[in-house]
């Protein structure tokens, strides 16, 4: 498979060589089979086992349509070419030194035919091992020019493990030799404001989701344990998080009424519509300023918080971006009937447990959202050893009053749930019945919840929610260096859309790597002793803010 001569590759990736897998840039879908399969995937052609790529640009699509109905070019038949090739090596061959023709040696017979052994020998042995070795001598050319460059400019290791690292490469040489690379200015002006409208191109797709799925809308907080504090916005789907951006608190950070006031404005700008919850840190004024926020024309916000450090498991199983929201619940729940078991039922020995973690749970942590989602995750309201008590059975239906605005969707939902409750027409069939533990609750509801569509778009939407932003590990001295830097106007915004680039590009990476995998939680297997999510990614590196020094001197300013 020669990447080089196909203009398909320019919207595709070689994933796997031996069986020639490759990845849609667009959808990111695998196929085997190489680039011919991935073009009828382009070009939205159903052929086979082939489905059509659903975000595909129209240019690409009817550029890659033309490419598969333009009229192949006659091959020209494998003996008429041996031929012409004969004749073309006989009259060089036979060209001697001395400059004349031979005619008395290597012909036989009165028609003149010449005899192959003696015009055109056959090549050395030893030509195909010194092809291969030239073309390893390129390989480790270029694999020392690469070294020497990450060497010469103190670039981690860990930057070879990007997915963007191949992609360079394959992408430089598509392009053969004489390729110049982009200059510093380049890099620095219209290739930072080409990825950041991609970048932009993304978040109008994810707003898309936003209103199918909804979203959270995630708030990092660092300080650096004197006066200087940050905090970071973000917003987490399905599809995956985008930075939004960082702000820098300082003073503020136990005002509630000024974090409320940011926090707003963030919803605001995400679309109050769109955001079903907003996780914040866990200290007081955040807390608070949560509240407030519930206050407000706001109809579809919740506030949600991590569970309790002692239940391990469920700290395991919120501290990821998968949807864990429908586990919640019934994990706390499951950790308190764990704990009186290792305590044999000696009441004097778990009842103290339970009350901290009773204390905790009302107090800070339980909200109506995790009771609605217990209450619709099909693995715990279909099991017969789990009791539905008072309490989930009302958060669900605070959960629903919120969720539903109109009086219709309130009287559909009165309608819809004895349906799901009873398991009746499609929540009932064989099907339906095997993935309430195969499949992840969401993706159950999307399957199975048609019949009872205002029921079910509110389930998706709670079910598809993360219960934590600890999964991803920001490197606070980016922001740090945004907001404590002396830097005029200019150079604070080129620096700030760099960093906007950077850290959604971070995140893409991540997502890419657990390729939007959902699967359902079951909380005795879930394995506390391996990595934990927010461990296996490590933090982006640190964004280099050097070349500001070298703006030119007309850009710059004042501070």
């Amino acid at each position: 498979m020669v990447r080089g001569r196909d203009a398909c590759w320019e919207h595709c990736v070689l994933v796997d060589a031996t069986k020639q897998k490759v990845r849609c840039n667009y959808c990111q879908r695998e196929f085997s089979g190489g680039v011919y399969r991935m073009k009828f995937h382009l070009a939205q052609i159903k052929n086979k086992d082939i489905v059509p790529c659903t975000e595909v640009p129209t240019d690409v699509r009817d550029h890659i349509q033309s490419i598969l109905s333009a009229p192949k070019k006659p091959k020209t038949p494998k003996k008429q070419k041996t031929d012409q090739a004969t004749v073309a090596n006989g009259q060089q061959n036979s060209s001697s030194a001395s400059g004349g023709f031979h005619h008395n040696h290597g012909y036989s017979g009165q028609n003149g035919s010449a005899c192959p052994s003696l015009l055109f020998p056959n090549p050395s042995p030893s030509a195909q091992p010194l092809e291969h070795d030239a073309q390893k001598q390129k390989q480790d050319d270029a694999d020392r020019k690469l070294a020497i460059f990450f060497f010469h400019n103190s670039i981690p290791f860990s930057a070879a493990k990007s997915i963007y690292y191949q992609e360079m490469v394959d992408a430089v040489a598509q392009c053969g030799v004489g390729y110049k690379a982009p200059s510093y200015e380049k890099l620095r002006s219209t290739l930072l404001e080409k990825v950041k409208a991609d970048i932009h191109s993304d978040y109008k797709k994810y707003r898309d989701e936003w209103k199918e799925t909804g979203c959270t809308v995630l708030c990092d907080n660092w300080s650096d344990g004197r006066t200087g504090s940050l905090a970071v916005f973000s917003v987490a789907c399905p599809k995956g998080t985008l930075f939004l951006k960082s702000v820098d608190v300082s003073g503020h950070e136990n005002d509630s009424t000024y974090l409320f006031e940011l926090l707003e404005s963030v919803v605001l700008e995400v679309g109050a519509e769109n955001v079903v919850q907003v996780i914040t840190d866990a200290s007081a004024s955040y807390v608070c300023a949560g509240r407030l926020l519930i206050a407000r024309f706001w109809k579809y916000a919740h506030e949600a918080v991590s569970v309790s450090e002692p239940l391990v498991k469920c700290l395991r199983m919120v501290d990821g971006d998968m949807p864990a929201m429908g586990y919640v619940y019934e994990g706390i729940e499951r950790a308190k009937v764990a704990i009186k078991a290792y305590y044999k039922g000696i009441e004097e020995k778990y009842i103290p447990i339970w009350d901290i973690i009773d204390r905790r749970w009302n107090m800070q942590i339980h909200s109506s959202l995790h009771a609605a989602a217990a209450f619709l995750n099909p693995s715990i309201s279909y099991n017969p050893n789990f009791k539905k008590d008072l309490r989930m059975r009302n958060g669900f239906q605070e959960a629903m009053l919120r969720l539903a605005i109109t009086d219709k969707d309130k009287m559909k939902i009165t309608k819809e749930l004895p349906t799901y409750i009873n398991a009746q027409g499609a929540l009932g069939t064989d099907f339906a019945v095997l993935g309430r533990t195969l499949n992840a609750p969401g993706d159950w509801w999307a399957s199975y919840g048609y019949e009872i569509p205002t029921l079910q778009k509110a389930a998706v939407r709670i079910l598809s929610q993360p219960c934590s932003s600890l999964w991803y590990r920001w490197n606070w001295s980016t922001f740090e260096s945004i907001h404590n830097r002396k830097r005029n106007r200019v150079e604070l915004e080129k620096f700030s859309e760099l960093v906007f680039v950077h850290s959604n590009l971070w995140l893409q990476t991540i997502f890419k790597r657990r390729e939007a995998k959902s699967e359902p939680i079951i909380f005795d297997e879930i394995d506390c002793s391996c990595e934990w999510p927010s461990e296996i990614e490590s933090s982006p590196p640190l964004m280099d803010d050097s070349w500001l020094d070298d703006f030119p001197l007309q850009c710059r300013g004042s501070p």
